[in-house]
């Protein structure tokens, strides 16, 4: 896995400039557009807070520094059993210190693996250890097969590691990655701070607050066609179709050739189509969608999702799956990362009776979830293939 780290380091960021919750989620993006994207959520997170220690320090890249906030942390919370940690799916039923003990074991149990023991490979261990749960293994049994102990013996050693606090790092020279370019900053305009806050409330469904901000955003510049198609997405939110429709026509009319623009417009076209119960209309709204997605493609061929969108048009009633195959793994190869073209492919693979490859996607997507809701459309999409998904 420090492979994996120090090919990455050359995304190393002067910590004064750069938050560590985005370098955390940096690291979640590149490893999982790395191939990583079968580990269970304990590796996933503690090997992200553990990038997120990457620092450059004079002549030297260091990794591994202790992270002093976890470690306060798991001083002054009840610590969840190791067994715990690692069957661990979501955080559903977990209080806010229950879930910061989880954060805090993980990235330590990370740095215990990697930098804690001199006499150990960690990346045959994981490798053992991920293909017994893959192979459908309980945790304890890929636990035994991978470490080559139990939760118990190693929850025990973890805990002398914390409080003997003879943390190890590495370093080494920087001259060995690529630099990169250097992170530029600007102040950000009334419209632009309007327009985020606008698509910040459309993502959490708080429609008529994002209504209120992309009329402030439209209000100082109504030009903007990205304003324009989020005022659309707040009113069809709201069940106001003819102006969501009409706010998406002045976008496009403005910005016909900007290609998020186009992807938005088929989002919306599909959605009116899953929603019609009339199999006429659902076709017609269906093949429209398809034409604005292929002309946001021809835009720009470098969104995943204006192919996963394309694909998914396949997946309404009455249409022919096979025609969404292609597109739909292709943006899985551009994004790996995404959980939501995972189960997309997923439900595609489903309907062509392809159920393997449905289930080793869908079982990906419920390691990296954190909610029930996400769990149970992986369980009920294993259900529909009869296979279960518990391990």
């Amino acid at each position: 896995m420090l492979g994996v780290l120090f090919g990455l380091l050359g995304c190393a960021t002067d910590p004064l400039h750069t938050r560590r919750w985005v370098e955390v989620e940096t690291a979640h993006f590149l490893l999982r557009n790395r191939g990583l994207h079968a580990y269970p959520p304990w590796s996933g997170e503690g090997f992200a807070e553990f990038l997120s220690s990457v620092r450059v320090n004079g002549d030297q890249v260091e990794v591994g520094r202790p992270l002093r906030d976890r470690i306060r942390t798991l001083r002054h919370v009840a610590w969840l059993s190791l067994d715990q940690v690692l069957a661990r799916r979501n955080f559903d039923g977990l209080d806010p210190d229950q879930v910061a003990a989880f954060y805090g074991q993980s990235w330590l149990f990370v740095h215990y693996l990697q930098l804690g023991r001199s006499d150990a490979n960690a990346r045959s261990e994981m490798t053992q250890y991920l293909a017994a749960l893959r192979n459908g293994s309980s945790n304890e049994t890929a636990v035994q097969r991978g470490f080559g102990t139990d939760s118990g013996n190693l929850g025990h050693l973890l805990r002398r590691y914390y409080e003997r606090g003879q943390f190890v790092f590495l370093s080494a020279s920087p001259t060995a990655f690529e630099a990169g370019e250097t992170p530029r900053s600007r102040i950000a305009s009334a419209t632009e701070v309007a327009r985020a806050l606008g698509e910040l409330s459309n993502e959490i469904e708080r429609y008529d607050q994002a209504e209120r901000y992309f009329d402030r955003a439209l209000a100082e510049n109504p030009v903007d066609s990205r304003a324009w198609v989020g005022q659309a997405r707040a009113l069809a939110g709201q069940g106001l179709g003819p102006a969501a429709q009409q706010s998406y026509g002045t976008a496009l009319a403005l910005a016909p050739t900007d290609a998020l623009v186009q992807l938005d417009y088929a989002r919306h076209l599909y959605e009116q189509a899953r929603a019609s119960q009339d199999p006429g209309e659902r076709e017609r709204l269906a093949r429209k969608a398809r034409e604005h997605y292929v002309q946001s493609w021809k835009l720009d061929d470098q969104i995943p999702e204006t192919f996963a969108g394309y694909g998914e048009t396949f997946l309404l009633e009455g249409q022919d799956a096979s025609r969404g195959r292609e597109t739909l793994e292709h943006a899985h190869r551009m994004l790996p990362s995404s959980p939501e073209i995972k189960l997309l492919l997923a439900r595609l693979y489903v309907k062509l009776g392809r159920t393997e490859a449905a289930r080793e996607l869908a079982l990906v997507v419920a390691t990296w979830s954190h909610s029930a809701q996400a769990e149970a459309e992986v369980q009920a999409l294993l259900e529909e293939i009869g296979v279960s998904g518990d391990r």
